[in-house]
């Protein structure tokens, strides 16, 4: 009988090995960032050791060495059991959500490029990376235990701040995708954004959600749509996973849907991308003035990378549900619709919301083409997706605060040593 294998962090069932010197496990990228400072040094040592395995990306068709890649890339969920032969880097799939593609130093350098990698850059990845798939790190977290008070944390989330402005001020730079009005600055002091931007404000303010509709136009909706349905066709999706687990229920009698996870850097997802920086500038404008009500409350420092969900039809469902019912460090949900002329009487797939702003009130809201949806992602905003039977497509992105973050790993921490201790 195998042995499972424990995450070098927390001892929880690990899912993934750290894909530079393959001898530590970790159940969550978290915990491999965490633990890095303790590994690093011995992982160096392994690694000169270790001959490198072959890494096949189809989509760029350009096998990569996987110890050329800096720590911060050397995350491969769900790898377990490690075979050199297999394909470890199916891109954009939902079981490999954390990998890029970035530009890499020689074969020969690689080694030299690894050692002088700094903390601090490993942890700027907390900026861009997606949350976890894997369900153990949820299980982890306990909102009713308060944390001690930290020292440090004011400046640890001050570091993490700061790596958010320098990829906003990148961000907003890299317009060359965009067209000349979303790419100039005018656009962020237009009336339409600014209307756009009080809207948002306002309804979270008072209702907790708001709908948007005509978000991007049809030109450009339609070419996200085009990117959408190329990837779906490419058999890439995998079943949603469940922020939570019930051992007595199947994932399927709870969400039947299937889902994939883009950067929208890919090549073949630009609009995606550019969908992407458009919600960005929204969100980040709301935030950051700060009459904004519950909003500017938060600190926002970074988001998931886009989860793509189609419901295939045949009644395909998610029963009511919360986004993030643990203080995960999910706070804002925002879901855009690709579904053109949808009939909801006869396609269904309607989204149902019970918001707790307004508890005598159901929001039934329509999954119609180039509309954006925001709501808070915690308990005020439990939702459902009723049965679809037309494939139904949508783009989901969540925005973290960064106190709740830092709570949330904090509390996993502290209760995976309690467990050591007992």
């Amino acid at each position: 009988m195998e042995i499972p294998q424990r995450c070098a962090w927390c001892i929880n069932f690990g899912t993934s090995r750290c894909g530079r010197c393959r001898s530590v496990v970790y159940c969550c990228r978290e915990h491999q960032i965490s633990h890095w400072p303790e590994h690093k040094n011995s992982c160096r040592k392994v690694a000169k050791n270790v001959a490198p395995a072959t890494l096949i990306n189809p989509t760029f068709d350009n096998p990569q060495t996987v110890s050329n890649f800096g720590p911060e890339e050397l995350w491969y969920q769900n790898n377990l059991p490690v075979n050199t032969s297999e394909n470890l880097n199916v891109p954009m799939g939902a079981s490999n959500i954390y990998n890029t593609v970035p530009t890499l130093p020689d074969q020969e350098g690689s080694m030299e490029y690894l050692n002088l990698l700094s903390d601090e850059e490993i942890f700027s990845s907390l900026s861009s990376e997606l949350l976890s798939s894997d369900n153990n790190f949820w299980d982890l977290i306990d909102t009713n235990t308060l944390l001690p008070d930290d020292p440090d944390k004011e400046k640890k989330i001050a570091n993490i701040d700061a790596s958010l402005q320098a990829a906003s001020s990148a961000f907003l730079s890299q317009n060359n995708n965009l067209s000349t009005e979303e790419g100039d600055s005018s656009f962020l002091k237009s009336s339409t954004f600014n209307k756009m931007c009080d809207n948002i404000v306002r309804d979270l303010n008072d209702f907790g959600i708001c709908v948007l509709d005509n978000f991007i136009g049809v030109k450009k909706g339609s070419l996200v749509l085009d990117e959408v349905k190329n990837l779906y066709y490419k058999g890439i999706f995998k079943k949603g996973e469940l922020a939570i687990q019930n051992p007595y229920r199947k994932k399927e009698s709870v969400r039947s849907d299937v889902t994939t996870w883009v950067n929208g850097t890919e090549s073949e997802c630009t609009n995606i991308g550019n969908l992407m920086k458009k919600l960005d500038m929204v969100v980040t404008t709301c935030n950051k003035v700060k009459s904004t009500g519950l909003m500017s409350c938060y600190k926002l420092h970074r988001r998931t990378k886009a989860m793509i969900a189609c419901y295939p039809g045949d009644g395909t469902h998610y029963k009511k549900h919360v986004d993030n019912p643990h203080g995960d460090g999910r706070c804002i949900t925002c879901i855009y619709y690709l579904n053109k002329n949808w009939n909801v009487k006869k396609d269904g797939g309607m989204l149902r919301m019970f918001p707790e702003a307004n508890s005598s009130h159901i929001a039934n809201i329509e999954p119609i083409f180039d509309r954006m949806i925001f709501f808070w992602s915690d308990k005020r905003n439990p939702h459902e997706v009723l049965p679809a039977f037309q494939t139904r497509f949508a783009i989901t992105v969540w925005y973290f605060d960064a106190d709740e973050r830092y709570q949330a790993l904090m509390m996993s921490r502290k209760k995976a040593t309690q467990n050591i201790k007992v």
